[in-house]
């Protein structure tokens, strides 16, 4: 049985997809700068050599805030935190007793990978919570709903 509370990270496929996509810009960079040499232009290749540094960066940059995002489940509820940039996250709290279904949503390559958009539906007019790149998202599910199931509800004032 998992103890609370409970930190959950993307998965890897994530930082496979974002490490792929940098390797493939520097690459055709490097490949650009390399037909400068041949054609005797080195302006460029001092340009496209920044741009590679760059692309470097802004990869590493992305690997970095892809990390701080997780899901954190604890005795009182979940905490989503979703980071789009350094400066820039949203963090959205939500009760058992709010939560009213989860589900998952997988394409191909998250079942074959095992991973999904982890959904939590929420009662009334809460606004909903999604976590995509959830690493093995079923199971989550079941946690979440198996935990929702456990909470009382208060049925009437005292």
């Amino acid at each position: 049985m998992d103890t609370l509370p409970i930190t959950i990270r993307k998965s890897w496929f994530g930082y496979v997809l974002i490490v792929v996509f940098s390797l493939l810009l520097i690459s055709a960079i490097i490949l650009a700068m390399y037909q400068t040499v041949i054609n005797r232009q080195p302006q460029f290749f001092y340009l496209l050599g920044s741009f590679a540094i760059l692309v470097f960066i802004a990869g590493s940059l992305q690997l970095y805030i892809y990390r701080l995002s997780t899901i954190t489940i604890t005795s009182t509820g979940v905490t989503v935190i979703n980071w789009q940039s350094l400066l820039v996250s949203q963090t959205s709290e939500l009760n058992w007793t709010r939560v009213q279904d989860a589900s998952v949503k997988q394409n191909g390559f998250g079942t074959i990978f095992n991973y999904g958009t982890l959904l939590i539906q929420t009662a009334g007019t809460d606004k909903n919570f999604s976590f995509t790149f959830t690493p093995n998202p079923e199971h989550w599910v079941t946690f979440i709903e198996n935990k929702d199931a456990a909470t009382p509800v208060l049925t009437h004032n005292v």
